[in-house]
């Protein structure tokens, strides 16, 4: 399933609107479920530690703060993430959706009931972009061009064909978010009886990049389509992203600063053995121009 948003509205509980459900395909349904991913087996971050992560959020979602995705800011005015979490952004609210007019994009916040940070609204639907290519796990991603620049706040940079080391298997990488920190088994995830813990604080995890041989064969297994040149693998028992974490980066430090790697997508339950987390690969050709068009970088 994608690894869900945190979604759940005042008029029918989602939960977890889905940012990468763990298992299903990209889009809610309406009165779906969507299970979003967290990062289970991780530890708080102290405040400051990784301001270009966003925190994506309406006053209609039941969390903290009303968090129900993530992001990074890749530009003074651009937040990469899922396309699983931009989809359910709307230009009018329903059921299973919201409006863009009710979405705000949090940067620079690590503990997410406090005013860390800055605020910021996408200021028209139509800057929500979707990579056309998007289906079911396939190009799983998406910017938002945010109303104003944010100020003083170090964008992430975007690993390069040229930084493939960074995704060697077993390279320890970083993941971070807000997502469900309870562990979710593939009865969990299908039936939402794991249990829903969203942490105040960011939680990061270090993960082992897994060779797309092995992803391919465990979700190939499933008829699930784990496509080598559009995504990276990474993750292991009890070590994983899980719901909540959709469009949040996996990364790491480089000699320049944090590379970000992939876009946390999808992926079998929260911290199940040999299935590994699943994200979309930024230096992908077809994904990296993409994001360099939409966010005019």
């Amino acid at each position: 399933m994608l690894r869900a948003p945190l979604f759940s509205l005042s008029a029918v509980v989602l939960a977890w609107l889905v940012a990468a459900l763990f298992l299903t395909s990209a889009a809610p349904g309406a009165g779906a479920e969507i299970y979003e991913p967290q990062v289970v087996g991780g530890e708080g971050v102290p405040s400051g530690k990784y301001p270009f992560i966003a925190s994506i959020q309406s006053s209609r979602v039941y969390t903290p703060s009303g968090h129900f995705c993530a992001g990074t800011l890749i530009d003074r005015d651009s937040v990469l993430t899922a396309a699983h979490c931009a989809e359910i952004i709307t230009r009018r609210p329903t059921h299973s959706s919201l409006s863009y007019r009710e979405v705000r994009v949090v940067v620079g916040r690590t503990l997410l009931r406090s005013d860390q940070g800055q605020v910021r609204r996408i200021g028209s639907f139509s800057d929500i972009r979707v990579h056309p290519g998007y289906r079911n796990f396939a190009f799983d991603v998406a910017v938002i061009n945010l109303d104003r620049p944010v100020s003083g706040i170090r964008p992430v940079r975007l690993a390069t064909a040229g930084q493939d080391y960074l995704e060697r298997p077993g390279r320890m990488v970083t993941a971070a978010g807000w997502g469900n920190t309870v562990p979710q088994s593939l009865v969990d995830s299908l039936f939402g009886t794991g249990g829903l813990r969203v942490p105040n604080r960011m939680q990061e995890v270090s993960v082992p990049v897994v060779s797309d041989r092995f992803a391919q064969q465990t979700y190939g297994s499933l008829d699930w389509s784990y496509v080598p040149r559009l995504m990276v693998a990474a993750g292991d028992s009890d070590l994983d992203t899980c719901q909540g974490d959709s469009g949040g980066p996996l990364f790491d430090r480089t000699g320049g600063g944090y590379a970000q790697i992939g876009i946390t997508s999808f992926g079998l339950g929260c911290g199940v053995l040999n299935f590994p987390g699943v994200y979309t690969e930024v230096n992908a050709p077809k994904i990296r121009a993409f994001i360099v068009r939409a966010a005019g970088l």
